[in-house]
């Protein structure tokens, strides 16, 4: 995936942070708000095209587990939950 986060001019930086947490595991590219242009996104997409593969194989090997579980459980277990 491409990640494109708002800029701190528009957010707290945490949609920044969880692009970057998604790219260093090597589940995403991220193209930040500031360097927007047809140029630059067309570079990444085309990369992450021919990346997609090594991609891919990074979320198969991810120990997250299954996200939807996940957050069922965390929900079902959750404090808020009456």
């Amino acid at each position: 995936m491409l990640i494109i986060p708002l800029g701190l001019e528009q957010s707290r930086g945490d949609q920044i942070l969880n692009a970057k947490a998604f790219q260093e595991k090597g589940y995403a590219l991220t193209l930040e708000e500031e360097n927007l242009n047809d140029q630059r996104l067309k570079e990444l997409l085309d990369k992450l095209y021919e990346n997609k593969d090594v991609i891919q194989k990074s979320m198969e090997n991810s120990h997250q587990g299954n996200a939807l579980q996940t957050l069922v459980h965390e929900i079902n277990h959750s404090s808020y939950v009456t």
